[in-house]
Order: C-alpha cells, then structure tokens, then sequence
C-alpha cells in the first residue's frame, strides 16, 4: 500500500510540474506575440510618421521650388542659356517631387489607412500586374480585424 501510495505522490508531483512548466511555455509565447505585435505596430507608426514628414515638408518644399522657377522662366528676361538651365532645374525638382512620392506610398500606402490591409494588398497586385504584365490571384480568408 505505501509503494501505491508513494506512486501516486510522485504522478501527482510531476503532473504539478509538467503542469507549471506547460503554463509557462504558454506566458512565454502569448509575451513573444505581444512583442511581435508592440513592435510591428511601433514599425508602422514609424513608416507612417517618416511618410506624413516627406509629404509635409519635403515634397511641399520641391513644389514650391518648382512653383518658383516656373515664376523666374516666365520673366522671359533672361537670355536662352540661363533660361534652359532653369527648364533643367525644374525638370530636376519636378523627377525629385515624383520620386519622393514614390518613397512615401511604398513607406505607408495611403491607401492602407483608407481602407484597409486587404484593399490595400489587392491594389498592390494590380499594380505589380500592370506594370510587369503577370496574372495573379489573390484569396482573402476571414476579415480585416482578424
């Protein structure tokens, strides 16, 4: 009876740890998703932040510089050399307008905060499908919270 009995303690002690160290497996991973999480939502707001900054100060001052030459170019008192170099200025801040615009849609889609991840990846398709001419399919399992 006591080698029963002294059985039974020692099924029940390593359940009880088998049990903690379950438990903690779990903690341990549900605080690495959480960390995942914190840190990607912390990746985005960065993106977003890096796009909303570009747009509000970079691009407008390219405008504005653009904006600007078009003012000098339209005096027309300026001999042809000068006046050319002008042109190919503002052609060169008009490319730097483009380009920074390219930067802050691939940093944060607008599109994304518009409406959604979803939309936002469809629209990344076919963008990706009409510039390089490849079909695709996209399949959407349950929704935009999830």
């Amino acid at each position: 009876m006591l080698g029963l009995s002294l059985q039974f303690v020692v099924v029940v002690v390593g359940a009880a740890f088998l049990g903690y160290s379950v438990d903690q497996e779990r903690t341990s991973k549900q605080r690495a998703k959480t960390y995942a999480m914190l840190l990607t939502n912390a990746h985005e707001k960065e993106r977003q932040r890096i796009a909303r900054d570009l747009h509000d100060e970079s691009i407008q001052n390219m405008v504005l510089l653009c904006r600007e030459l078009d003012e000098v170019d339209s005096s027309q008192s300026l001999p042809l050399a000068p006046r050319e170099k002008l042109l190919a200025a503002r052609k060169t801040a008009e490319q730097e307008v483009i380009s920074l615009r390219n930067v802050t849609r691939n940093l944060r889609p607008p599109i994304l905060d518009d409406l959604g991840i979803v939309d936002a990846v469809r629209r990344l398709q076919t963008d990706l499908m009409e510039r390089t001419g490849a079909d695709g399919k996209l399949e959407v399992s349950g929704t935009d919270d999830d």
